[in-house]
């Protein structure tokens, strides 16, 4: 495997979990052999993960607040929001689709989708596609009010990662 620098993570070698994965991508050269594999900066990663689960926790109010308004719980959101209640759902939805978009585009920078597209190892549909898959699986793991609790953790464990990381970065840089 080759080395990344101090502070990055080879964006080939890990899945989102952290377990290890070999892809084919089809290059002339093994992805162990690469010299310089693409990377992402960690810190960088955590910080757009964090908010892509953010986004994802706010859609997940939107939904059910969509549903409420949908179901048993209508009357009481029409007193609420004084009969109104539809102008809020359609916000709502508008906000919610806002929200998929910017969580999808944190997810991409986390993911470091242009850095995999520019490195000419793979093509930037190829790239494109793994980012869709691997969103599509954070989305399973993380989306929805029942998942809350793995959000939080996660999110715990990237504050954690980057404290750590910009500890040992200010302890090398004062070395």
């Amino acid at each position: 495997m080759s080395k990344a620098s101090p502070g990055q993570i080879s964006l080939l070698t890990h899945g989102l979990n952290g377990a290890e994965f070999v892809r084919d991508f089809t290059s002339p050269t093994p992805v162990s052999e690469i010299a310089d594999p693409p990377s992402v900066y960690l810190v960088n990663r955590a910080e757009h993960l964090h908010k892509a689960l953010s986004l994802l926790g706010q859609i997940s109010q939107r939904t059910g607040f969509q549903m409420a308004a949908e179901g048993s719980h209508r009357p009481e959101l029409q007193d609420r929001y004084h009969g109104q209640v539809d102008r809020v759902v359609k916000g709502a939805r508008r906000n919610k689709n806002d929200m998929i978009t910017g969580s999808k585009g944190e997810f991409s920078k986390a993911f470091g989708r242009m850095t995999l597209a520019r490195s000419g190892l793979i093509s930037g549909s190829e790239a494109d596609e793994l980012t869709h898959d691997s969103y599509q699986e954070f989305v399973k793991t993380f989306a929805d009010s029942h998942n809350r609790p793995q959000r939080d953790a996660f999110r715990k464990q990237l504050k954690r990662n980057q404290t750590k990381i910009l500890a040992e970065r200010q302890h090398n840089q004062a070395s």
